[in-house]
């Protein structure tokens, strides 16, 4: 009786070993990949897999969060998730961060330049030694160096005020994004005007055309619905000088105000354009 019960222990365990070595060699890691959404960069998709460092291993000890971690740290990414793929694949789900926007500020060095990525992060200080990249730069009080803001930021340490123009700045990033441009806004837009009060937004757009052009301005005269308000003023400056090309040399405002599902306008002579608030110097 005795050696039928270790016949049978013996064959438990024989078999629970051949379940672990079995299970061990099927779902051993062995294909690692990154799907990046918003961008077909091959070489970025490896940057983020090289960042990932799975190297092998079961594919249920896979520690989700110190790879988000890895990459994160080590890429301009963001990763929306990971996929375990039975038996033995993982995709990285990610999307690229982009470069944005950025400042003046001044240091030690002289003048150099926060450049921010859609949600207002300073993704690096340099001194743009070469050709300035095709950023959105941004004013704060009419004023193009901004020192203390970006400190603040850069130590964790915003204050109210600070908050609220990063929500407004990134909030003017998102309404571009949620109309499909987030790979070309920069492209569109010269700079950015925010104020203290927060009640008054001015996005400068670049020229179309050549010296006969100076650009039109999207005034939105309060921030209560900001998404939705750039959204709009962005679609009235597509229709208008993205698609016709009579206004492609014009300047002018449009006015996007608190009503502006019905009353959102464009105006094609900026010398008409009074806003509510204080209009831009």
């Amino acid at each position: 009786m005795r050696n039928q019960k270790l016949l049978i222990l013996f064959a438990v365990l024989s078999f629970t070993v051949v379940l672990v070595v079995a299970g061990s060699i099927v779902f051993y890691i062995r294909s690692v990949e990154a799907d990046i959404f918003n961008t077909d960069d091959r070489a970025f998709a490896a940057e983020v897999v090289k960042a990932a460092d799975i190297n092998g291993g079961s594919i249920f000890l896979l520690k989700e969060q110190d790879v988000i971690d890895r990459i994160q740290k080590e890429v301009s990414a963001r990763v929306i998730n990971i996929e375990r793929v039975f038996p033995d694949k993982v995709v990285i789900h990610a999307v690229k961060i982009f470069p944005y926007a950025y400042t003046e500020m001044l240091d030690a060095g002289g003048t150099r330049y926060a450049v921010f990525d859609s949600n207002m992060n300073i993704m690096s200080i340099t001194d743009f030694s070469s050709e300035k990249p095709n950023l959105i730069q941004i004013f704060i009080d009419n004023n193009p160096t901004n020192t203390d803001f970006v400190k603040k930021i850069g130590a964790g340490a915003p204050s109210d005020t600070d908050k609220a123009l990063i929500g407004t700045l990134s909030g003017v990033f998102k309404g571009v994004e949620q109309l499909g441009y987030d790979n070309v806004v920069t492209t569109f837009i010269d700079s950015v005007y925010v104020y203290s009060g927060g009640e008054y937004v001015c996005i400068k757009m670049k020229p179309r055309t050549g010296a006969g052009s100076t650009g039109i301005e999207i005034t939105i005269s309060t921030t209560a619905d900001l998404l939705e308000q750039v959204r709009y003023g962005m679609s009235v400056y597509i229709n208008y000088v993205i698609v016709k090309p009579e206004y492609a040399d014009k300047a002018g405002v449009i006015y996007v105000p608190a009503d502006f599902k019905s009353r959102t306008s464009y105006d094609p002579d900026p010398n008409d354009y009074k806003p509510n608030a204080s209009p831009r110097v």
